[in-house]
């Protein structure tokens, strides 16, 4: 491929987009909750997703998992939807969180069987006259008669993502539905829900070693440091408890949904701004503390079954994801350059070598991450050397070359993410969650841009590392 060549490609793709898309109209309704509104043309299908910071930095001691099952549990049944008679059922799960309290302090002070048995008879009995008023309509029952997709969920560390997909013409009906979820759950089966999100959690972490070290070792205050670790033992969280959570943390404030589709794009605002009026009583969550700048490079070497080197790089504040998902290409590159065609295919030292501009399941940047795992422990040093070789020289500048590859890939990814409405819709909410405006149309950054920014992003002070323990090999 010719030097002219490739500008010239990043240029077509980009014109591509500009032609099949329209732009993004910000709303921010009379309640306080955002909304970005991306119309295009093709089938009536509008896809909609919503980005709530509620995650897992925002729960406190013993209540790991209760952001997820917050979330699941309000899409149940609220006061308006779902719900038989929502009076009788408020008071119903009211008294099963009591029989459940009963049972749990019988159980914990050593209580005689028979009366264990009684308490817990006393529970299942609660439990079904709770589930009394969910026989006739559920607000899953309801989504579907829109008919809307089954709703996804996806918790993460710092919110949690909520999509699903709507005809055009259900827009408005969908609308209320998640403003009633909003505003008013039942938060039904929260202790199931909690022990789902639990063995959710230990699943995710296992085998994670060098990622959580390298949480532990970057961040010193923000809580990520704990929400990326194995959750402890904890109490039977309480009904009133997971209501003053959800309401502190489900606030029109801190949700923002992207809705992606053909709809027109004026109508949807004066539906969205009459239906979404409500603001939420009290105050929310308390602000996350901020982190501070680190002291120099740092190192750590964990105990690992697999060959691996971790780096992370801190990125300077202001850094757009653009940029940072261009450096994470730098860094591997593909089947023709880079560590990839390198290290991989070539001198097949490497198994496996990926980079990602973030944490694992964290939408704020946290650390540009590189992975590289060996193929044998004994080749690792060879590994190790070769992979900071090449991170010293892309601080020294990547080629022209190498750049203008990284950029197309980009472009590349870029317009299949615009060519897809759902990942689209997700995308535009997560980044809206998180306080990066984007402007999905924009011209990617230059070559001479991108590498004049290399040594900041990969400077040598903000740089941590974990390596495994092969001093056994």
């Amino acid at each position: 491929m010719g030097q002219g060549f490739r500008p010239l490609l990043v240029a077509c793709l980009v014109i591509s987009a500009v032609g099949a898309q329209g732009s993004v109209m910000r709303v921010v309704t009379p309640d306080g909750s955002t909304f970005l509104l991306f119309p295009r043309k093709g089938r009536p299908v509008a896809y909609w997703a919503s980005f709530v910071r509620m995650g897992r930095v925002h729960e406190g001691p013993g209540q790991a998992g209760l952001a997820a099952a917050c979330v699941r549990s309000s899409l149940l049944g609220t006061h308006s939807h779902g719900s038989s008679n929502a009076h009788e059922e408020e008071a119903a799960l009211l008294e099963l969180d009591r029989a459940e309290d009963r049972l749990a302090r019988a159980q914990r002070d050593g209580r005689e069987p028979e009366e264990v048995d009684r308490l817990r008879l006393a529970r299942d009995a609660a439990r079904k006259e709770s589930r009394r008023f969910v026989e006739q309509q559920s607000f899953l029952r309801l989504l579907a008669r829109l008919p809307a997709q089954q709703p996804r969920v996806t918790p993460m560390v710092d919110g949690t993502l909520v999509e699903l997909a709507v005809p055009t013409v259900r827009l408005r009906q969908l609308a209320r539905l998640m403003e009633s979820r909003r505003r008013e759950p039942l938060l039904r089966r929260l202790g199931s829900l909690v022990k789902a999100a639990l063995a959710e959690r230990h699943a995710e972490v296992a085998g994670r070693a060098h990622d959580r070290a390298l949480a532990l070792l970057a961040l010193e205050v923000y809580p990520a440091r704990l929400a990326l670790l194995p959750p402890s033992n904890q109490r039977r969280i309480r009904r009133s408890q997971a209501t003053e959570f959800y309401r502190a943390c489900q606030r029109p404030e801190r949700t923002f949904t992207a809705i992606v589709g053909s709809f027109d794009a004026e109508k949807l605002t004066a539906d969205l701004k009459r239906v979404f009026v409500q603001p939420a009583p009290g105050h929310g969550a308390r602000a996350l503390p901020t982190e501070p700048p680190q002291d120099g490079r740092a190192s750590k070497r964990i105990r690992s079954t697999l060959p691996r080197l971790v780096l992370g790089w801190r990125p300077p504040a202001g850094t757009s994801r653009d940029l940072l998902e261009i450096t994470a290409l730098l860094l591997v590159g593909d089947d023709t350059f880079g560590l990839m065609a390198h290290l991989v295919h070539e001198k097949r030292l490497a198994q496996s070598i990926e980079a990602t501009a973030g944490f694992p399941s964290m939408t704020a940047t946290g650390l540009l991450m590189l992975t590289a795992t060996a193929r044998q422990p004994s080749g690792f040093d060879r590994l190790q050397e070769s992979v900071r070789k090449h991170v010293d020289d892309l601080r020294r500048g990547a080629s022209v070359d190498s750049a203008a590859r990284a950029i197309v890939i980009w472009s590349t990814r870029r317009q299949r993410l615009l060519d897809s409405p759902s990942r689209l819709a997700a995308w535009l909410a997560l980044m809206a969650g998180v306080g990066r405006r984007v402007d999905v149309l924009a011209k990617p950054p230059t070559t001479a841009a991108v590498r004049a920014k290399l040594a900041g992003l990969l400077a040598v002070d903000s740089e941590n590392e974990v390596t495994s323990d092969l001093e056994n090999r």
